[in-house]
This record gives C-alpha cells, sequence and structure tokens, in this order.
C-alpha cells in the first residue's frame, strides 16, 4: 500500500493536462466501442467474453488494494515506524478527496464495525468498486494497481480465442496483435474501434517519451 500511495502522489503531482485529457479521450471512445460491440455481440462475443474476465481480475486485485483491513494492518505500525502512518494518511486522504469518498468511509466504519456483516460488507465494497471504475481519471492509480494481473488475463483469454488447432502451442505476441487487429476490423464496429485504437497509440508514445 506504501508504494502506492507515493506513486499515486506523484503521478498526481506531475501529472499534465494533456495526460488527463488523453484519459478522458480513451474512457470516452471506450465506452463507444464497447456499446457498438454489445451491439454486435454474435460477432464480438469472444472479445466481450475476454474483456469481462480481464474485468474481474482488475476488480478483484483493486478490492485487495482498496480494503481497509490492508491499511489497518499498517495503522498497527504507527507507533513502530512514523513513516508507515504518513503514508496511512495520505492514502486516506486520497481515497477521501476523490469522487466515491462517501462509498470509501461507509466501506472502512463498516469494515471495523463488531455488528457489521460479511454481506454488507461486500455490497459496500461493490458499491465502492463501481463507483472507482466510474471515476476512473481520479482513481486510476488504484486500478493501474491491478492492471498488470487483468492484461496477463486478457492475453490468455485472447490468445486462446486466436489460435488453431494447425498453431504451435503459443504464437508471438505480435502475431496476436495483428489476428486481434484483424478481427476486429472485420466487423461492424470498426469506425469505433480505430478512433480507440489511436488514442491508445497516443498514449503509449506519450508514455514512452515521458520515460526517456
Amino acid at each position: 500500500m506504501g508504494n502506492f500511495v507515493s506513486n499515486s502522489q506523484n503521478n498526481n503531482q506531475h501529472e499534465s493536462r494533456d495526460d488527463v485529457s488523453l484519459r478522458s479521450k480513451e474512457s470516452q471512445y471506450r465506452g463507444k466501442l464497447w456499446e457498438c460491440m454489445k451491439a454486435h455481440s454474435d460477432y464480438y462475443q469472444p472479445i466481450i467474453a475476454a474483456v469481462e474476465s480481464a474485468k474481474k481480475a482488475v476488480r478483484k486485485e483493486a478490492q485487495a488494494v482498496m480494503a481497509p483491513s490492508s491499511v489497518g494492518r499498517d495503522v498497527m505500525e504507527w507507533r513502530k515506524d512514523p513513516k508507515v502512518r504518513e503514508e496511512v494518511d495520505k492514502y486516506y486522504d486520497f481515497m477521501e478527496r476523490g469522487a466515491c469518498k462517501e462509498s470509501w468511509i461507509a466501506l472502512a466504519q463498516c469494515w471495523y464495525a463488531a455488528d457489521c456483516a460479511k454481506e454488507d460488507k461486500n455490497k459496500l465494497m461493490f458499491m465502492l468498486c463501481e463507483c472507482v471504475e466510474a471515476h476512473s481519471d481520479y482513481y486510476h492509480p488504484v486500478l493501474e494497481a491491478a492492471s498488470k494481473v487483468a492484461e496477463e488475463q486478457l492475453f490468455k483469454e485472447l490468445e486462446a480465442f486466436v489460435l488453431t488447432s494447425s498453431d504451435q502451442p503459443k504464437v508471438g505476441e505480435d502475431e496476436l496483435t495483428e489476428r486481434i487487429l484483424e478481427f476486429m476490423n472485420g466487423g461492424d464496429c470498426k469506425e469505433s474501434f480505430t478512433p480507440w485504437l489511436d488514442i491508445i497509440i497516443e498514449e503509449a508514445e506519450a508514455e514512452a517519451a515521458a520515460s526517456s
């Protein structure tokens, strides 16, 4: 949790308006593409299933990051290490400064209440996850903390979809990408897919330029 807090604070301090604009555009184009794919689910069902599986992986990992119990373990170390207290304070501040403040506080209060049932905790966690995903422009550090697991899950799902009986056990990442692009461009959502892909490429180029 400490690394997440430090990284999120640094990212938010140095994040440019262009970064926020790109992420906002990506979210808009992704939403339009998703609506189109669901409207033509007979063709896009394999991709939809792969994305849904990846989203479940993201939510599971995000829950592990956001669970008050993980923060609570750090709280118990306050007296041992003042730096831990600072990190916990930053984490609470980050969660409460966003649009999901009420959902986060409700979950935290329930989590430590002796009379809070497991079903209530699960319901509040679900509500917090829904809120965080709806406000991903702000809470993206929470979601990015789970992105690696989701990417691995998505890759496995898509690889299984594009493999044929004549393939070797695995195909290279470049070939996998080419097959997916061919599939996406062959459906009725090509006009929605192209601008979304352009934004993804622009984001990748911007990240590469920032890290160089």
